[in-house]
């Protein structure tokens, strides 16, 4: 069964070691991680000023990504989702170095193909397909009722992450 986990940088470290844990001796066959990893909070346009560099946020998840391989094993099938706060370094290169396009990556930085975790790009129409019933995606809306409004877009059973709080909603029917 695929596990769903969306970190942040800054998350407890109880949350953390119960998190490695947990893979180490459920051992899934497949995780996705959803989104939002990286945090880049010095190039993000909510923030004015963080001390806390692009090299901080990439050294510090891939030292994440270290353990998290180790502990989740050669044969799980791990999956990387890209998040809003993840593709603040797209963002940041697009507007201030074009010239990085392409040299300057997260899926680079991160050494996901090494590591042999798949990567998945942040946009509406990228689902990560659980079953034919479910699908996971780092989610696009926000506010009171944002499971629901991702429910009504979507049309499918759908695990979210964007928000970083805890909501359920559901339907009689949905989608296919």
């Amino acid at each position: 069964f695929p596990v769903t986990i969306s970190p942040v940088p800054n998350e407890d470290q109880l949350a953390i070691s119960t998190l490695f844990n947990f893979i180490k001796d459920f051992q899934p066959d497949e995780i996705i991680i959803n989104g939002d990893l990286c945090d880049f909070a010095s190039i993000s346009r909510h923030v004015s000023f963080h001390e806390e560099l692009v090299k901080d946020d990439i050294d510090m998840v891939n030292y994440f990504l270290d353990v998290f391989r180790e502990h989740a094993g050669d044969k799980c099938k791990i999956h990387y989702t890209l998040g809003n706060h993840d593709s603040r370094l797209i963002t940041f290169v697009e507007n201030n170095a074009p010239q990085l396009r392409g040299i300057l990556t997260l899926e680079k930085s991160l050494n996901l193909e090494s590591r042999g975790i798949s990567f998945l790009p942040y946009a509406a129409d990228k689902m990560h397909w659980i079953t034919d019933k479910l699908a996971c995606h780092h989610g696009f809306n926000h506010g009171t009722h944002f499971c629901k409004t991702t429910l009504d877009k979507v049309g499918v059973s759908i695990i979210i992450s964007h928000t970083h709080r805890f909501q359920s909603f559901t339907a009689p029917t949905v989608g296919r």
